[in-house]
């Protein structure tokens, strides 16, 4: 039996090999496959046939094609002449190579024509080669085609960089359903919820039909407690305005800001259990998101301040400041090397602060002086400064300057020094400062040697109040270089000599750590926020390895929900 089955086998191969050479001599050939471009592919009527019943069916008569068969006309297939080529390659035995671009348009063809193993063959090779972007070009067209495997792993693609997939146009192509199982995943890897929200309410309004529906439905699969305080609220805000289709919004986005609430009021992380694997931590100001810092300039100093993109940093060793820019060279725009008329004699010991118009000021604490530099000129501007901790410039250009070793802060507007508040050395020594727009003072320092803190100080007032209590982190004040910046909204970014920042919400008093998740032995040195973005200059400790690790680092703060639709 088996010598008949091995010779039946032979057979039936023996005779396909020699239809495949009256195919390719288009010997006895009786049919003409037309493609879209007119292209005219001569082929067997009884291989085709023998090949799957669909084609059978359609060659048999009972449909057009049949009938142009019938009639001598040229059988009108709907693809392009290569896939169509490719097609007749396989079925008279071949193995057909295919450019990336046509397989979809094969894989349709084999599916409409019940060549299940064709079907399988493409599958495997779209799988094989499969990034996310041709994942999110694959999900519209295979959604109707049974294609489970590719189908599974595509969503798996487009979940991996969801990210990225979000601002690509085919995102709105996707079905509600597959939209709906992605957003399920817990493996959907974001650096915070908001993108997967905010990639909702785009795919949303992207359809002329109705996709409001889908909203209520759709929006309880994002992970609401781990979206960021404000942005709830701005959430919050919109469901009103949804009509009696948004009380189910509005309900769950309550339930979010209440979990919220108890974890403030509990000072703790323990109670927040994401839904994503990829987001870790946790704040009110922040909400919840993973470590995805970057590195983006590979440059080292002491201090840095930030201007429309411009970062400023202060390398004390060499005695200068310098400017960078992404993408452009670096300048050296003070001390030694920089190309300035007047002033420029700086110290190995001194601090940065930039103003809103590009004005420098540089803090000598060596020489006890204040120098600003503008236009490549530099300036002394006021001198006899005991102990100068702290530069700082408001957002509408005054200047701070904590000086008498951290207990008296005084205000420099054009050559006018101005005291604004001291204290006695026993309460509170001061580090750092930064200013917001409504001149609020925030100083973070210690009292007694033991207790880091943050005061805030409100305009023309004498009265302070204790805006971040550090009490129970456990590190020796000696040993701590306090580092301190902010936003308008009062939420305070802190290093305390860590690899990792603080971030302390308005109101809050407890901080929290961002996790930057920094490689060992570097050390955060000074921190700047500008826009939706936290920059940490970042110094190697050891690299003794000949890996250069330090530099200028990017944290991405959440973004702000834009809520619209059409």
């Amino acid at each position: 039996m088996k010598l008949l089955q091995h010779a039946l086998a032979s057979r039936q191969a023996r005779s396909l090999a020699q239809m495949r050479e009256f195919w390719k001599q288009d010997h006895l050939c009786d049919v003409t496959l037309k493609t879209d471009d007119g292209t005219e592919h001569r082929c067997h009527r009884l291989v085709l046939s023998a090949a799957s019943t669909a084609l059978q069916n359609l060659l048999g008569g009972r449909f057009q094609e049949g009938q142009q068969l019938q009639h001598g006309e040229p059988v009108a297939i709907c693809a392009s002449s290569c896939v169509i080529g490719a097609m007749l390659d396989y079925i008279y035995g071949g193995e057909p190579e295919v450019a990336d671009k046509d397989l979809m348009e094969l894989l349709r063809l084999a599916g409409a024509y019940e060549l299940p193993e064709l079907v399988h063959a493409i599958e495997e090779e779209l799988q094989s080669s499969l990034d996310s972007s041709t994942a999110l070009k694959l999900l519209p067209q295979i959604r109707d085609l049974n294609l489970h495997a590719l189908m599974r792993a595509s969503e798996e693609r487009v979940a991996a960089d969801f990210e990225k997939c979000a601002e690509e146009t085919d995102f709105l192509a996707l079905s509600s359903a597959q939209l709906s199982r992605i957003l399920q995943r817990e493996d959907l890897k974001v650096s915070r919820e908001e993108v997967v929200l905010q990639a909702l309410f785009k795919w949303t309004s992207a359809s002329h039909d109705d996709r409001k529906m889908y909203l209520a439905v759709l929006l309880p699969l994002v992970d609401l407690p781990s979206v960021a305080e404000d942005n709830l609220k701005r959430l919050c805000l919109y469901a009103q305005s949804m009509g009696s289709g948004g009380s189910d919004v509005q309900f769950a986005v309550q339930t979010a800001l209440h979990r919220q609430k108890k974890r403030k009021k509990d000072g703790s992380l323990k109670m927040y259990h994401p839904k994503r694997l990829c987001l870790e931590h946790w704040s009110p100001s922040l909400g919840g998101h993973g470590s995805n810092s970057q590195r983006i300039l590979p440059i080292e100093g002491c201090e840095l301040a930030l201007l429309d993109g411009a970062f400023y940093v202060s390398q004390t060793d060499l005695r200068r400041v310098l400017c960078i820019k992404p993408g452009h060279d670096q300048r050296i725009v003070a001390g030694d090397g920089a190309p300035v008329n007047g002033f420029n004699d700086l110290s190995d010991d001194f601090l940065i602060a930039i103003s809103h118009t590009g004005n420098l000021f540089v803090a000598d604490v060596e020489a006890e002086r204040i120098v600003k530099f503008s236009q490549g000129v530099g300036v002394v501007l006021h001198e006899n400064f005991e102990c100068i901790m702290g530069l700082a410039c408001s957002p509408n250009g005054v200047l701070y300057i904590l000086d008498h070793g951290g207990t008296r802060v005084q205000r420099l507007e054009g050559s006018m020094l101005e005291p604004v508040w001291s204290w006695d050395y026993d309460e509170f020594v001061g580090h750092d400062m930064f200013v917001t727009r409504d001149e609020v003072l925030y100083i973070g320092g210690h009292i007694n040697d033991a207790q880091l803190r943050v005061i805030r100080f409100p305009p023309g007032s004498s009265k302070s109040t204790i805006a971040a209590d550090f009490t129970e982190v456990n590190l020796k004040v000696d040993d701590c270089f306090l580092s301190l910046c902010g936003t308008d909204d009062e939420s305070m970014f802190i290093s305390l000599h860590d690899v990792d920042v603080y971030v302390v919400s308005p109101g809050a008093r407890t901080g929290q750590k961002l996790g930057l998740h920094l490689a060992p032995n570097l050390s955060i040195d000074s921190v700047a926020v500008q826009g939706r973005s936290l920059y940490a200059l970042v110094s190697d400790l050891d690299d003794l390895d000949g890996t250069e690790r330090g530099g200028i680092y990017k944290f991405p703060l959440p973004p702000t929900l834009k809520l619209g639709l059409a």
